[in-house]
């Protein structure tokens, strides 16, 4: 299902728009569909590579306690 939107832009986005839809030969609307589209999927990807760091750091530094000979955080 689709929705129809009405949303403003400068007109340099629009331009930049433009420029990729007319190079990608697709319409405006699909354009900022596939732009949309991308800038969320990495927006997700990047949330995920830091949920990822924060798990390995954890981790990290329950080795390191442990190693260290000091109790494991929690116990």
């Amino acid at each position: 299902m689709s929705k129809r939107l009405q949303i403003s832009m400068s007109d340099d986005l629009v331009g930049l728009v433009d420029q990729f839809a007319k190079f990608n030969g697709i319409s405006r609307t699909s354009a900022i569909s596939v732009l949309c589209s991308q800038a969320l999927s990495q927006s997700n990807a990047m949330q995920a590579m830091s949920d990822m760091m924060k798990v390995y750091k954890d981790e990290a530094l329950k080795k390191t306690v442990l190693l260290d000979g000091s109790p494991a955080p929690g116990k």
